[in-house]
């Protein structure tokens, strides 16, 4: 009945005109968000299976509040509730993105983050039933209160129980230990005679930019396919700085194959000009691999 009623349709009509100006954007710079979804999700190489399920699947329960969360599982479990209309239309809101994300997670990897819309209509789902049940809603704010200050003072609390840097660092990893190795960096930055460095991984280009930011720097993407598929590839382009020396960095060696890529871009390079810089911790730790190369030509110019 409801999908013959005029309201989901109205509904469906402010959720594009919100969207419009996005879906534009992306018509306009050839559809950047389709080709970064896919790379991560599509394209990733990675195992997927049953531990990787159970991982997003516990994410997911952690993340809602644990309470919130075995409220919202008892709930799509009990027919009853199924049958009320409006728990039933929540319920549709919700399950479908989980289930979506709960199959890339088992055939590659998904984020505990991907199935975020699903929390909406979930809290709505577990307030609604909690509506006359105070107490319950009391313990579940408590609980969600408690999870959220252990998570943001995890790495003040856990030194008192161990002394274990990877147990210590795990939620905050992948942000950690950048801000070391960027120091490092701003050393070995005073003594080079340029400021453009060049990183194919926007994860690099992303934490340096913020990271020497105080500096006058131009951090671009390597990207000789020409593609757009993230904010780094779209918004620097090396071709602005064509017989410029400049610095590569990476995460990996410059092996032989490496160079022999990258070489023919450039007028020159050094083969025992690799330097690294790291950041000196014991976790996380990180190491740049920094390789000196000389006149960039373009990438249309490059040599054969």
């Amino acid at each position: 009945k409801i999908l013959f009623s005029i309201q989901p349709y109205v509904a469906l009509l402010f959720s594009f005109l919100i969207f419009f100006p996005n879906i534009l954007w992306n018509i306009q710079n050839n559809f950047p968000t389709l080709k970064h979804t896919a790379e991560i999700t599509i394209q990733k190489k990675a195992q997927g299976g049953i531990f990787t399920l159970l991982e997003f699947l516990f994410s997911q329960w952690f993340i809602s509040g644990l309470i919130l969360g075995s409220i919202f599982v008892f709930l799509i479990l009990n027919k009853h509730y199924w049958k009320n209309k409006i728990f039933q239309l929540l319920f549709l809101f919700a399950i479908p993105f989980w289930l979506v994300v709960a199959l890339q997670a088992f055939l590659k990897q998904a984020n505990a983050n991907w199935a975020a819309p699903a929390f909406l209509t979930m809290i709505l789902s577990c307030v609604l039933f909690l509506e006359n049940k105070k107490k319950w809603l009391y313990w579940a704010l408590i609980v969600e209160l408690f999870i959220s200050i252990l998570a943001y003072s995890w790495e003040w609390i856990l030194p008192n129980f161990t002394h274990n840097p990877k147990i210590i660092h795990a939620p905050f990893v992948r942000a950690q230990g950048w801000k070391e190795l960027a120091k490092s960096l701003e050393n070995v930055l005073k003594k080079e005679n340029t400021n453009i460095l060049i990183a194919e991984n926007r994860t690099i280009i992303a934490h340096l930019s913020y990271e020497l930011r105080h500096l006058n720097l131009n951090i671009v993407s390597w990207n000789p396919n020409q593609t757009q598929k993230d904010y780094y590839q779209m918004k620097s382009n090396l071709e602005n700085f064509k017989n410029q020396n400049v610095l590569f960095l990476s995460e990996t060696p410059f092996d032989e194959n490496k160079i022999k890529n990258t070489a023919p871009y450039f007028k020159h390079f050094e083969k025992n000009s690799a330097l690294t810089v790291e950041n000196h911790l014991d976790y996380p730790k990180r190491v740049l691999y920094i390789q000196k190369m000389y006149g960039f030509l373009g990438y249309s110019n490059f040599k054969q």
